[in-house]
């Protein structure tokens, strides 16, 4: 838990990395579903000390697809598909802080998003993988 205080933490301080449509890493559950500044519906995945979240949009929206990732109670993943006019999808490719890796993998119709937390047990190695 205390390992999750200081990634919290963190990535509270981590002014690099842009929100994701009102959403940064180390909120709770309730803090994604009040932030998160697009309209559609959530569904729980329970497992284990892992849950996620899935956000379906309603219709025209950018944000195709959504994932919200925890440990332990703590968002340390956003996976997502946008359509390439979302302006989350604009900027550089990967961005790299102490706390967080951001990578866009661009495509002619959509960009994929991946965000994860560096100190994250679940997300560590995809995490530096991206680094890389």
């Amino acid at each position: 838990m205390r390992r999750l205080a200081a990634l919290a933490f963190l990535v509270a301080c981590d002014a690099q990395i842009p929100a994701f449509h009102g959403v940064t890493l180390g909120m709770t559950p309730r803090d994604v579903r009040t932030h998160f500044d697009d309209q559609g519906a959530f569904e729980a995945e329970p497992n284990a000390d892992d849950f996620k979240m899935k956000f379906t949009p309603e219709k025209n929206s950018t944000v195709t697809s959504a994932t919200f990732e925890f440990h332990s109670g703590v968002l340390v993943a956003i996976r997502a598909e946008l359509s390439p006019n979302d302006a989350f999808a604009r900027g550089q490719d990967t961005l790299v802080s102490k706390a967080i890796v951001l990578h866009r993998t661009r495509a002619p119709e959509s960009v994929h998003v991946d965000e994860l937390a560096r100190d994250c047990p679940t997300h560590h190695a995809e995490a530096e993988r991206l680094v890389r």
